[in-house]
């Protein structure tokens, strides 16, 4: 796996790009970046806070790493974590099923993030702010929104969907992570390990407003399970303008869904009278 990105990064390197994403985890990040002179690195990785990684009370991360440019190296812990993949609730019995299943013993939960402030990178003498997630994260709202901030932004989302396999599951990912770029008014980069790899725009579309080509990774046939990479331009706002969505989130939903039941409480009432 490791050999397989480092040679696709490297065709990547040499056409001109500024900036090189690959999908999470990369374990050998220090023998990359040595190459990587003026460019910025973008990856999954995994981290653990603590001297002894079999120690208890040692933390674990699923983490984005950026390393490069003016700011050097900046981490991203994620936040919101998948049941029973990533963390299992502390049920005796769901241990026992994890070790009949797995053949090992259950250890240690991913820790979650705390941190929601947005990384920071200069591109062409510009300071740009990244929201970063990962994996399932860009397909909740309340989640991304936390890092918005009134600034010029983007989002990057570095995820593993290889174990969907070849099922329509990574599409369904990708479908939803454009409605973050919708209502929050914020790009999206995108790199997926057998997912959709692709470059979003403020309006959910793939499309280059400049040239018209789709800014995404797919074979002859139109396939996205395909082993290369993607050059193209991402196009961000300088306002950085906050949305009603970004300002109060799932307010008018759940405003919504208390009226709708306060209305059918009151219709049924009604019609007893």
């Amino acid at each position: 796996i490791y050999k397989c990105f480092t040679e696709t990064s490297g065709l990547g390197l040499t056409a001109q790009a500024r900036k090189l994403m690959q999908p999470d985890p990369v374990k050998k990040e220090e023998e990359l970046t040595t190459r990587l002179e003026d460019w910025t690195l973008v990856t999954g990785i995994n981290q653990h806070q603590g001297d002894d990684p079999m120690d208890p009370e040692t933390r674990f991360y699923n983490s984005l790493l950026m390393n490069g440019g003016r700011f050097g190296r900046q981490s991203y812990q994620k936040s919101h974590l998948v049941i029973l993949g990533e963390y299992i609730p502390d049920l005796p019995f769901l241990h026992d099923l994890y070790e009949q299943t797995t053949g090992v013993r259950f250890f240690a939960n991913t820790t979650p993030g705390e941190s929601f402030e947005p990384l920071q990178v200069e591109i062409g003498g510009r300071e740009i702010g990244v929201m970063p997630s990962i994996c399932f994260e860009d397909t909740v709202g309340r989640v991304m929104r936390r890092s918005v901030r009134k600034e010029s932004q983007m989002i990057i989302n570095v995820t593993n969907d290889g174990w969907f396999q070849e099922s329509e599951g990574a599409a369904q990912h990708f479908r939803n992570s454009l409605f973050r770029c919708i209502e929050l008014r914020r790009p999206m980069v995108r790199c997926a390990n057998r997912g959709v790899t692709g470059i979003i725009s403020v309006t959910g579309s793939l499309v280059d407003p400049f040239t018209g080509e789709k800014r995404h990774l797919v074979d002859e046939k139109g396939s996205h399970f395909h082993r290369g990479y993607l050059l193209a331009s991402v196009y961000v706002p300088s306002d950085g303008e906050v949305t009603v969505y970004a300002a109060f989130g799932d307010w008018f939903a759940i405003v919504g869904l208390a009226a709708g039941i306060l209305w059918l409480i009151f219709s049924c009432f009604r019609e007893r009278s």
